[in-house]
């Protein structure tokens, strides 16, 4: 029981508790006001999205209403990122937002400047923001469980042409700057993190992002070779960040295809990728997802964007799981 309260204590969120650079926020913070925040993008849109192969950083007006309700402009560079979004995504490939540290430092903000926008990924408007949206709450049924997670915001996005003049309303959410979460959670880059031993990790912290990836049916990710997470270092132990939930069965995007190498047939079937002998002990781990069923349910449940249908379906994934009993299925070797 001890040793519980001690998992509990070390991976329970306290999200408002964040750890800013002598205290100030960063541009991140200053959207995240409210769950969703509307923002203007403008850009040559041929120039960034033309052509999807393009490494280039191009120019752009980043601007919303903050806090205060005044209106916040930046000068910044956007580029493209991602691999498989970029190249597959039928509207908007991904974009990194990279904000200039000078701008930052002159407005009372911290130095953190990059942060990762998620987009639209199929044309039909209507499905792209459902799938969107489930994204989005996979991280925030992420950050309940636990602080060492990527925040995310939700935006409404009007894109501006600033050729044509031309604007397309979509939804999308900024993921935090990696430089912010290591700050926030006092922790280290690390370097070659690729195929370490068990030992190097703190294995309660593996457990419960194992078994989220478990739970909402995410099977594209792997700790060995990082994929589809980020390794940092606290405390002389490597923790693991998760991110792109896209693929999991909780969103269940339509061009998402099941890791047949793990035994799989479907994207919607579960598989545990965490350490194999961990599958004999995770009782401590899962009372920690016992204990936050029900908020869990409320955050899909009280999402406005979300319509019926999706909703029903993530609530019913999620049921799944907590109706599994204790077997867990393991990628066959």
């Amino acid at each position: 029981m001890f040793l519980f309260f001690l998992l509990i204590s070390f991976l329970s969120t306290s999200i408002a508790a964040n750890n800013l650079d002598a205290g100030t926020q960063s541009i991140f913070d200053a959207i995240a006001y409210q769950e969703l925040i509307e923002v203007d993008l403008e850009m040559d849109m041929e120039k960034v999205f033309g052509d999807k192969r393009n490494a280039e950083k191009h120019k752009a007006v980043f601007s919303f209403r903050d806090r205060n309700d005044s209106t916040s402009q930046w000068n910044i560079k956007v580029e493209l990122r991602g691999k498989f979004r970029r190249m597959k995504c039928e509207n908007l490939p991904p974009l990194k937002l990279n904000f200039k540290k000078s701008e930052l430092s002159e407005a009372g903000l911290s130095k953190y400047d990059d942060l990762k926008l998620v987009t639209h990924c199929v044309e039909d408007d209507d499905e792209a923001k459902q799938l969107l949206v489930k994204e989005y709450l996979s991280y925030k049924l992420y950050n309940q469980i636990t602080q060492f997670s990527f925040r995310v915001q939700l935006l409404k996005i009007n894109y501006k042409d600033s050729v044509t003049g031309e604007v397309m309303q979509q939804y999308g959410f900024l993921i935090e700057d990696t430089a912010q979460v290591r700050n926030r959670l006092n922790a280290e880059k690390k370097e070659d993190a690729y195929y370490l031993p068990k030992e190097k990790y703190n294995v309660p912290q593996i457990k419960v992002a194992a078994m989220f990836n478990y739970m909402i049916g995410n099977s594209d990710w792997c700790i060995k070779n990082q994929k589809n997470v980020k390794v940092l270092l606290r405390n002389g132990r490597c923790i693991i960040l998760p991110y792109d939930f896209d693929f999991s069965g909780l969103v269940d995007a339509p061009y998402a295809v099941a890791k047949t190498e793990h035994g799989i047939d479907t994207p919607k079937q579960r598989v545990y990728l965490g350490f194999p002998d961990d599958v004999n002990d995770l009782n401590s781990t899962m009372r920690i997802f016992e204990k936050n069923k029900e908020k869990f349910f409320e955050i899909i449940s009280d999402c406005e964007l979300l319509d019926k249908e999706s909703k029903s379906k993530m609530l019913k994934y999620i049921q799944s799981f907590y109706e599994g009993g204790d077997y867990i299925n393991l990628p066959k070797e």
